[in-house]
């Protein structure tokens, strides 16, 4: 769980405390999960949710794919509107 604004070193702090952020290591022969690139495209759906100046109360990414050797993909999101909180 993040809050806009935060840099990348604290959206990799974020990453580094979910419960599957030992999957990310480099295991058996392959690579790494590229956590710079996953923590790059939290920050741009951070941007991109204050780029949208109070219209939006809310933003829930989930699922995410993130692969050894592809950039992560946001799958599915729910927006919440300001609007429709009311």
């Amino acid at each position: 769980f993040l809050v806009y604004p935060f840099d990348e070193a604290q959206a990799l702090a974020a990453l580094d405390r979910l419960q599957l952020a030992r999957g990310f290591v480099a295991t058996r022969g392959l690579p790494a999960v590229d956590k710079s690139a996953l923590a790059a495209l939290l920050m741009r759906l951070g941007q991109w949710f204050a780029d949208q100046r109070g219209q939006l109360l809310s933003v829930d990414a989930n699922p995410v794919l993130v692969s050894r050797n592809a950039p992560p993909v946001l799958v599915d999101a729910v927006v919440i509107q300001a609007e429709a909180a009311l």
